[in-house]
């Protein structure tokens, strides 16, 4: 049992060392928000995509597990429960509020 990055890296209570041996490639990658604290593209803008459709994008479960999946991101934020906090919250991805998209994938920038 534990919690798992993306790349595969298995957390320990020492996350500062832990995101030093992070093997996530961040290119093409735009960050939703200042998430993770070591992300690897810290110089670029957060935001989010300036088109509907479907996006490949890195998420975050409420056990703090990350990895990749595929959402439809709709430029009308929709309000939904968060299944975890029973609080409502606003998100423009498909899915619930319990695994949340912190980057997607830029085809755009490749090209």
């Amino acid at each position: 049992m534990g919690r798992y990055c993306v790349c595969g890296l298995k957390f320990t209570d020492n996350e500062i060392e832990d995101y030093k041996k992070c093997d996530c490639q961040w290119s093409y990658w735009v960050s939703c928000c200042d998430f993770p604290t070591y992300r690897g593209n810290k110089k670029e803008k957060i935001s989010l995509p300036t088109k509907e459709g479907v996006y490949l994008v890195r998420l975050t479960t409420v056990c703090g597990d990350r990895y990749e999946a595929y959402s439809f991101f709709s430029k009308t934020e929709r309000k939904i429960p968060c299944e975890y906090t029973g609080k409502e919250g606003f998100t423009h991805w498909s899915g619930s509020l319990q695994d949340i998209p912190y980057a997607w994938y830029n085809a755009d920038l490749i090209e």
